[in-house]
């Protein structure tokens, strides 16, 4: 990086409920025999270059088999999420959508 270049951010802050709801959506994807991706919403909010991930929820997601750059996303299931959180903290705004896993054995 150069310095001409700004970061958005200098610090993130990930809440545990988040961490927990990740494993836990990830958990759950695998005893249905998906271990390959898991997409989740990461909601939060930047102040003073702080980027504060406080929550999150996960959004049904399938990619096709042959072609790994087609995905099928459920943005009706997102929409409706997204706007009950909203309504509930209307401070925090998506911050990133797609989470990829890949745990050694």
């Amino acid at each position: 990086m150069t310095s001409n270049d700004t970061k958005p951010f200098e610090k993130v802050v990930v809440h545990p409920l988040v961490l927990l709801s990740v494993v836990d959506h990830f958990n759950r994807m695998k005893q249905v025999g998906n271990t390959k991706r898991v997409v989740g919403i990461l909601l939060g909010s930047l102040r003073n270059k702080v980027l504060d991930i406080s929550n999150s929820f996960a959004v049904p997601f399938d990619e096709e088999e042959k072609n790994k750059d087609v995905w099928f996303f459920d943005h009706e299931y997102f929409e409706n999420m997204y706007s009950m959180f909203k309504k509930v903290n209307g401070k925090n705004g998506i911050k990133f959508f797609n989470i990829k896993f890949k745990f050694l054995k």
